[in-house]
């Protein structure tokens, strides 16, 4: 995981304030892997479905469980 934390800059006022466009910068990253992530389990997820389906798992033990 990368690491968020951002060091602080000095304002003159003596406040220290991330700088906005890094922690922009730093947002996208977090939020790109996040997507990448995501998009991976579906592709999974997909998969399994496509391989249960081919092989007649599913929905189909609903049907021998009820008529038991």
């Amino acid at each position: 995981m990368q690491e968020i934390v951002k060091p602080l800059v000095k304002k003159k006022d003596g406040r220290g304030h991330p700088d906005p466009a890094e922690m922009l910068e730093k947002t996208v990253m977090v939020l790109d892997t996040g997507l990448s992530q995501i998009t991976e389990r579906l592709k999974l997820k997909r998969e399994i479905e496509e391989k249960m389906r081919l092989n007649n798992v599913g929905d189909d033990w609903m049907l021998t469980s009820d008529a038991s």
